[in-house]
């Protein structure tokens, strides 16, 4: 399975947390460590999320979580044996 590290919208962490979890398990993803990350800026966060390997699956995640941007990676083991990560991408403005 592919990650992604995504900026998402902020909320409350707790609540925040369990929304992307819920998000996470409706399209067969999920949090890495269960967490989310913050910075001084309350108005973001960050999420690790494994993702499905469905193209379509991964995109309804990052559009379930309203993600501003996302950076697709893969585990070393994966890209050692020569697997691509998933796209990265941005959400464009007014989507």
């Amino acid at each position: 399975m592919p990650f992604h590290w995504v900026r998402i919208p902020s909320s409350p962490p707790p609540a925040r947390r369990t929304e992307v979890q819920a998000i996470c398990d409706r399209h067969g993803g999920e949090m890495a460590w269960k967490q989310i990350f913050y910075t001084d800026d309350d108005a973001q966060a960050y999420v690790l999320i494994r993702t499905p390997d469905d193209e379509a699956k991964q995109q309804a995640i990052l559009d379930e979580l309203r993600a501003f941007d996302w950076i697709g990676l893969v585990h070393a083991d994966d890209k050692q044996a020569k697997k691509r990560p998933p796209k990265s991408g941005k959400r464009s403005e007014g989507s």
